[in-house]
């Protein structure tokens, strides 16, 4: 596409299939219904016989995209109109006869109507026999450019004579109910709409012609598609599970075998927790950057309970967790301690002038706390057990970052990992130590089954050389001693410290 693209103005003059290419552009979509202009819709190439071919690609992204070629050409022979479609696919003729007089592509403007019908107060060449509605601009596909159509363009329908229009097909997103009865009422004639799957380049279930069609509904599957509603079970999720590490076992493979070329390139799916990745992402970026330029990094924010099960099925290569990990299969190397304090306005009465209090003390405080269930919560609680100690929570919330925006936000105050609130935001808050709250641990977690891929080695590697640099750390953070990592069993596990 990009190629064709920087040789548009060149190729005019050309011939392509004994047709002359007359003009050659980059099109874009005007809507004359709200004025907006979408660029960059497609490569377009019109022959001196009436004909065109039109290159599109159908996807979010120009990566994993499907190329869209339309090859069309005015057809008022009815011969050929009457023919079967293969044949005329072979004879190099448009290849839906149902749809030869005229394509349209701009379904989101009224100048659609100009194609589609014949004006009552003159005669065309060539009676139009059918309109292709194609993708539109937007999200919505031909249902935005055909609910345009809806609110305005009756007026505009009236204006030409439908009586020749023999067939409507729509692609793209599927139509509401409320298009379908606005086209069989306005144009005549019932729009039969499809479902297009991307991963087979093809129509896998549509509205036949010989098909009543119904509002809201796709229609059948056709001749050789075998359509059904799956369920995933127990057996399935095991299923999907052991499919998710194969995938990423076979990633690994092609990155190991980089590695020995002494590259280490390829994609790490890194899980974090929020706090933690507010301040170690950008050191961490910049560290890899330097010394692993084609490493791809894709880092998962989340809270313990969240990321455990996204790392236990493979869909994480690492994840940066707290203590304790609850997942069987998973490996904890602790690697840093941080602060567990209770932040507090600076302005607020009741502790002014004090730095710290103890446990008891903290009952006297509706506080924010964290969701029963949560990891954090389960520290709290296992630390305040002992004191006899229970929080007072004015709401429970699952996500120490959203804990934390609402204190910030005047709603309470709440027990917060140091890291939690940025130096920005220090003059404002106090940070008051609570004297018997045991730091909360933070450490690197991995499956215990397979091995690290290089990337994910040098991933590992760059996290402990960042977190054992005291300059770089934030304000209460400290760093751990390397140690064996501790299993979920309870056994000890070793993990030889990766090259990087």
């Amino acid at each position: 596409m990009q190629d064709l693209r920087e040789r548009l103005a060149d190729i005019v003059g050309q011939t392509a299939g004994g047709s002359r290419i007359t003009a050659a552009d980059d099109f874009a979509y005007e809507d004359p219904v709200d004025g907006s202009r979408a660029e960059g819709q497609g490569l377009r190439l019109m022959l001196g016989d009436e004909a065109r071919i039109v290159y599109r690609l159908s996807g979010t992204g120009t990566q994993g995209a499907t190329l869209r070629v339309y090859i069309e050409r005015l057809e008022t022979r009815r011969a050929h109109l009457q023919a079967d479609a293969q044949a005329l696919v072979s004879m190099g003729c448009h290849p839906a006869p149902v749809v030869t007089a005229v394509t349209v592509q701009d379904t989101s403007g009224l100048k659609a109507f100009e194609a589609v019908g014949e004006p009552r107060d003159r005669h065309r060449r060539g009676r139009p026999l059918g309109v292709h509605l194609g993708d539109a601009r937007g999200e919505d596909g031909a249902d935005a450019g055909l609910l345009a159509h809806g609110e305005v363009g009756v007026e505009v329908a009236r204006k030409y004579d439908f009586s020749s229009l023999r067939f409507i097909g729509s692609v793209g997103e599927p139509l509401n109910p409320q298009v379908v009865l606005w086209g069989r009422d306005v144009l005549g004639v019932p729009i039969h709409d499809n479902w297009w799957q991307t991963e087979t380049g093809g129509i896998m279930i549509a509205n036949f012609r010989a098909s009543e069609v119904r509002p809201g509904s796709m229609g059948r599957p056709i001749p050789g598609i075998e359509a059904s509603i799956a369920r995933r079970d127990a057996e399935g999720e095991v299923v999907a599970s052991r499919a998710y590490r194969v995938l990423s076992e076979l990633d690994a493979l092609v990155a190991d075998v980089a590695a020995l070329r002494e590259e280490v390139t390829g994609t790490v799916r890194a899980g974090m927790i929020g706090t933690t990745a507010r301040w170690l992402v950008p050191l961490l970026l910049g560290d890899i950057s330097e010394r692993h330029p084609k490493l791809h990094l894709i880092v998962s924010e989340g809270t313990t309970t969240t990321l455990e099960p996204l790392l236990s099925a493979g869909r994480l290569d690492l994840a940066l967790l707290t203590s304790p990990v609850p997942g069987r299969d998973l490996s904890f190397e602790p690697l840093f301690e941080e602060t567990v304090v209770l932040v507090v306005p600076a302005d607020d009465d009741v502790l002014a002038g004090r730095t710290s209090l103890s446990l008891g003390e903290l009952p006297a405080h509706v506080m924010l706390a964290p969701a029963p269930g949560t990891s954090f919560r389960s520290e709290l609680e296992a630390a305040l057990k002992p004191a006899s100690v229970r929080l007072r929570p004015r709401a429970e919330v699952d996500g120490v970052r959203l804990i934390a925006s609402l204190t910030f936000e005047g709603h309470g105050p709440a027990l917060l990992p140091a890291s939690a609130v940025p130096p920005q935001l220090r003059p404002r808050f106090r940070l008051l130590r609570v004297d018997g709250l045991p730091p909360r641990t933070v450490g690197l977690c991995l499956r215990t089954r397979g091995m690290p891929s290089a990337p994910a080695r040098a991933v590992l590697s760059s996290m402990r050389r960042t977190v054992a640099t005291p300059d770089g750390l934030p304000e209460g953070i400290h760093a751990l001693e390397p140690e064996s990592v501790t299993g979920a069993e309870g056994s000890l596990r070793s993990l030889g410290v990766p090259n990087g």
